[in-house]
């Protein structure tokens, strides 16, 4: 299977044409996008987005597309995906594509932003002096929210706890919209921002690639688009809105090459 993996598109026209462009150029049989595909913000149109841009551009790309969506993608809208014959909204689904199990998450730790759909408590301690706890949630309606922190019930860390019961999960390509902390995927001008539970999921399940967006100058400020944990290999292959920043994937040859950075990741199945 050959497949481009991108994340953080942002709705931005620009950037969903020059996907399309390298996926007919790489004669790829899938396209993996880790969330934040619509504009941003509240004042934004998504529906009419995808209904009038995403939608045409994804029939006519002619191939399988599996996302997530991410912390600026308002979940009022996650029944579009579900409803569409040309993307899969993956998360917390384990799909086959070509032969090969993948998974997907959309959930980050707490931001500073406001839109709250995808927010959830990493674990059940961590607490980031930038959390942002008040905010807004879309479904399933519009109103405001409060996280408070001694209420943990509700975690990354308890979520992934769960996969592993269900799926084959050293064998399964992950694709998240949060990034493992404490790695290169994650480094931002804050210092480390992404997922420990993220992390510990990846040290202790080891599947072989995992895929994230997210944090867009991770890749600038690291210098690296993927990091090793084990056998797995990690990447996040960042975004600036003049240029695409994608993953072309081959599962035949066991190896990823980016667009922008140089450089070859090793991985096996």
């Amino acid at each position: 299977m050959r497949a481009v993996f991108t994340s953080d598109l942002h709705g931005i026209a620009d950037l969903y044409g020059q996907l399309g462009e390298l996926a007919r150029d790489e004669s790829a049989d899938a396209v993996l996008i880790g969330g934040d595909m619509f504009p941003a913000g509240w004042s934004t149109d998504q529906d009419a987005f995808f209904k009038g841009f995403m939608e045409p551009w994804l029939e006519d790309l002619g191939v399988p597309v599996l996302a997530v969506m991410g912390n600026n993608d308002r979940r009022e809208f996650e029944h579009l995906l579900h409803d569409s014959q040309y993307i899969e909204h993956v998360h917390m689904q384990h799909v086959d594509l070509f032969g090969h199990n993948v998974f997907g998450y959309a959930h980050v730790d707490i931001t500073p932003f406001d839109v709250k759909d995808w927010e959830k408590f990493d674990n059940e301690t961590r607490t980031n002096p930038w959390d942002r706890l008040e905010g807004v949630v879309s479904f399933p309606e519009r109103k405001n929210i409060r996280f408070d922190p001694t209420d943990r019930s509700d975690t990354i860390e308890k979520d992934l706890a769960g996969v592993i019961d269900r799926i084959d999960a050293p064998n399964t390509l992950f694709l998240f919209h949060a990034p493992p902390y404490g790695t290169h995927c994650d480094m931002s001008d804050r210092g480390h921002i992404g997922s420990m539970a993220i992390r510990d999921f990846i040290r202790l399940v080891q599947p072989p690639i995992t895929l994230h967006g997210h944090i867009h100058d991770a890749p600038y400020i690291s210098e690296k688009w993927f990091t090793k944990t084990g056998r797995t290999i990690s990447v996040n292959a960042g975004m600036r809105p003049d240029r695409l920043h994608a993953v072309v994937i081959d599962t035949d040859e066991g190896i990823m090459a980016h667009t922008i950075f140089d450089g070859f990741a090793e991985f096996e199945l």
